[in-house]
Order: C-alpha cells, then structure tokens, then sequence
C-alpha cells in the first residue's frame, strides 16, 4: 500500500512568496512588462510548489519525491538509503525552527526532505526496508 506524506512549509518560503508578490505589484505598478511577466510566473512556481510538494512511499519499494505538477519526480529506492538525518537550520531560545531530514543515499547522493509527519515518515520508510529485507531473504533460501 502506498504512504503519501505531505510537505511542510517553513517562514522562508512565504517571505520569497512575498517579495515575488512585492517585485510583480512593483512592475504592473510601473508598467515594466519585462519585469512584470517573470515575476508572475515566479509567483506561479513559488505557490505550485509550496501546494504540491509531497513525498510518496510506495509498496513497490520506491520513494518518490513530487515537487509540483511543473517539477520532474525523482524517484528513490529505499534500498539506496544508507541514513535519514534530521538537521536543524538555527535555534531561537531553545526551539528549534527550519528543521528538515537529509537522506543519505549508498552512492553519496544526499536529498533535503521537509515532511510534516517526521517520525511517520522515517518510521515507514524503515518498515518498508525491513520487509523488502525479509523478502529478498526468503526468496534467496
């Protein structure tokens, strides 16, 4: 069965929302058609992907990490994944804010992930590798 996990948006995502919003009102106010129609699709792809950002676990033994409808998927095996770190970015009295996971692929490769249900989302991916790891133990005896 397949797991979808969503993402978490953090403080810096809306404050790049936000000076998109500020730069594309600036240039419609202004008149700069140049300036105006970047920074609306911009806009477009800052809110696509703070929507449509998920993470998929699926029963086949791939992860696959969704970005939004304009982005490409890229697709991990869970056999590839040597660790899953958790990192904070800054503390501030003693909380901690833009707290993310780094996966550790077998081939050095690292990738950012930013789930809302963290410990799920480990705790999935690692009951998804341990009966991977019992299959392919019964299928080699």
């Amino acid at each position: 069965m397949d797991r979808v996990f969503h993402s978490k948006t953090d403080l810096s995502s809306y404050l790049l929302l936000a000076f998109a919003l500020t730069a594309t009102v600036w240039a419609m106010w202004n008149k700069t058609g140049l300036i105006y129609a970047p920074c609306i699709v911009l806009v477009a792809l800052i809110v696509e992907r703070i929507i449509h950002t998920q993470y998929l676990v699926t029963a086949n033994g791939m992860l696959v990490i969704q970005r939004g409808r304009l982005a490409h998927d890229k697709s991990i095996d869970l056999k590839s994944i040597e660790r899953i770190d958790q990192v904070c970015r800054f503390r501030i009295g003693g909380k901690s804010y833009g707290q993310y996971l780094i996966i550790v692929l077998s081939d050095g490769r690292q990738v950012a992930v930013r789930p809302k249900n963290e410990t799920g989302f480990v705790e999935c991916i690692t009951k998804y590798r341990r009966q991977a790891d019992q299959k392919s133990a019964s299928t080699d005896n």
